[in-house]
């Protein structure tokens, strides 16, 4: 089902189109409702999961169960998630993202995309570090808050560089 979104987001396509093995719509609301395999489209974003409410009027899906979101920068993987299509902001919960353009590697309890560029982390982990395999980089930094913005800086709260899963560097606030 393709539904016209209230504004066109920052890709210029106003299409929201809704996939999923059941659909209902609540028009007091003008929410849409999907389960099961449900896949969102709107430009260059995708979202999916095994649950979906899409609120029309705000352009804001919220997502449960097995979520991936893709778009042109990253492919995020998590348990819950809420996007604004509009604005093109949100935040996933459990995440896994992969940058592979600045072969960027995070893993947080809450990944949080606050603006075209700018990206927050709770509780994350990060390398761009290919060696070691998927559950063990030879490297990488954690901390309780990361706020980065991607072609600038970047700040960490509480953070530790680890080698081999083994911290030895501690960075506090």
């Amino acid at each position: 089902e393709e539904l016209p979104a209230r504004t066109a987001g920052a890709s210029g396509d106003d299409r929201v189109s809704i996939d999923a093995e059941s659909v209902g719509y609540g028009r007091a609301t003008d929410t849409v409702t999907a389960r099961g395999g449900v896949t969102i489209t709107r430009g260059d974003t995708t979202l999916r999961a095994d649950e979906v409410q899409y609120a029309r009027t705000a352009e804001i899906a919220r997502a449960r169960g097995r979520v991936s979101l893709l778009d042109a920068e990253m492919t995020v993987r998590g348990t819950a998630a809420e996007v604004d299509l509009g604005r093109e902001v949100g935040w996933v919960e459990d995440a896994e993202a992969e940058l592979p353009e600045n072969r960027y590697r995070v893993q947080a309890r809450r990944l949080e995309k606050c603006g075209p560029a700018s990206y927050r982390a709770e509780d994350g982990v990060f390398t761009t570090c290919r060696c070691g395999g998927v559950e063990n980089p030879t490297w990488s930094v954690s901390s309780a808050e990361t706020e980065v913005t991607l072609g600038g800086l970047g700040t960490a709260r509480d953070a530790r560089f680890h080698l081999l899963d083994v911290p030895v560097l501690y960075l506090p606030r």
